[in-house]
């Protein structure tokens, strides 16, 4: 309980933002793709839309020094979502802030989400 409450608190300093802090199982990750459709805004920081249109949460950049832009999807139950918009069309990774690595699937487009359905756990 310990580890992971210090690495909330790291995650939130390196973030520089109040967002929901997700958890790190990364065996848990799940594409979401059908489920959002996209955020609004320049990068990405706004609300984020369901394929339906419906406002589900707020989408935060999370890493703008990678290749494209890493965000986060705070869902009203409690799912967090991870965006990835890259410049190229291929498999992308990126770092948790514990330090864990998940491939993102490729695709046609250059949008992947994945979902971490873990954090829907209490902290």
């Amino acid at each position: 309980m310990k580890i992971t409450t210090a690495i909330s608190v790291l995650a939130l300093a390196v973030l520089g933002h109040a967002s929901p802090i997700p958890t790190e199982r990364i065996s848990s990750l799940t594409d979401c793709r059908s489920t959002i459709k996209w955020c609004q805004s320049a990068n990405y920081r706004g609300t984020c839309q369901t394929t339906r249109g419906a406002v589900v949460g707020k989408c935060y950049e999370m890493n703008p020094d990678y290749i494209g832009t890493l965000a986060s999807v705070q869902h009203d139950s409690g799912l967090t979502c991870y965006y990835y918009q890259s410049q190229y069309c291929e498999t992308n990774t990126y770092t948790t802030a514990a330090g864990n690595t998940a491939r993102l699937p490729a695709n046609n487009n250059i949008n992947s989400w994945m979902c971490d359905l873990t954090s829907q756990l209490p902290r």
